[in-house]
C-alpha cells in the first residue's frame, strides 16, 4: 500500500513551510529567555510583523520590501518592550500582556485599514520552491522536506547554528549566565 493513499504530500509540505516562521520566533524567544528577559508578547510581535509585512508586500509587489517591513515592525515592538521592561523597570509580564493585546488589535486594524473587508482574499506572489537536487528524489520525504522556499531551509539551518553558539561559544556562555545569575556577571 502506498503512503500517497493515506497522506496528502502537499499538506505535509505546507506544514513544513508554515512551521518555519514559528520556528524562527521560537529561536528568537530562546535567545531572549536565556538572556533573562521574559517576553510573552512574542505572538503580538509576530502578528504586527505579519500584517505590516503583508501590507507592504501587497502594495509594493516586493517580498523583500515586505520582509524588511516585518523585521522593522517587530523590532520596534521589541524596542518598546525593552524600554518599558529595562529602562522603566516595569513588570515584564504586564508589559508583555499589554503588547500581546496591542499587537493582536493593531494587526487586525492594519489589515482592515489598508486591505479592507473583501469577499475574496487578496492574491500575492509567493516565493518559489527550491529543490535540493539529489535529496528531492527520496520517496515521500524528498517531496515534503526538500522542495521548499529558500527561507525555510535557512530557518531550519539556523537551529544547529544557534545551538552551537548558545552552548559552545563564549558569547553563548555569557548570554546564558546573564539569564541565570546576573549578579555573578556584574562581579
Amino acid at each position: 500500500m502506498s503512503l500517497d493513499l493515506l497522506v496528502d504530500v502537499s499538506v505535509l509540505r505546507l506544514a513544513v513551510t508554515f512551521s518555519a516562521p514559528l520556528l524562527l520566533a521560537a529561536i528568537g524567544e530562546l535567545i531572549i529567555e536565556r538572556s533573562g528577559v521574559l517576553n510573552i508578547a512574542i505572538e503580538g510581535m509576530m502578528l504586527i510583523a505579519a500584517s505590516s509585512g503583508f501590507v507592504v508586500a501587497f502594495f509594493s509587489n516586493s517580498i523583500i520590501a515586505g520582509a524588511a517591513a516585518a523585521i522593522f515592525a517587530s523590532a520596534m515592538i521589541g524596542v518598546v518592550h525593552g524600554i518599558f521592561s529595562v529602562h522603566l523597570k516595569a513588570n515584564q509580564i504586564i508589559v508583555g500582556l499589554g503588547l500581546l493585546v496591542f499587537g493582536t488589535g493593531l494587526s487586525s486594524l492594519i489589515y482592515r485599514l489598508f486591505i479592507g473587508v473583501r469577499t475574496l482574499a487578496p492574491q500575492m506572489p509567493v516565493m518559489r520552491s527550491v529543490s535540493v537536487p539529489i535529496l528531492d528524489r527520496i520517496p515521500f520525504l524528498g517531496e515534503i522536506i526538500f522542495r521548499q522556499p529558500l527561507l525555510v531551509y535557512l530557518v531550519y539551518g539556523l537551529v544547529p547554528v544557534i545551538a552551537f553558539i548558545m552552548y559552545r561559544t563564549p558569547i553563548g556562555l555569557r548570554l546564558r549566565a546573564c539569564g541565570e545569575n546576573p549578579r555573578a556577571i556584574d562581579a
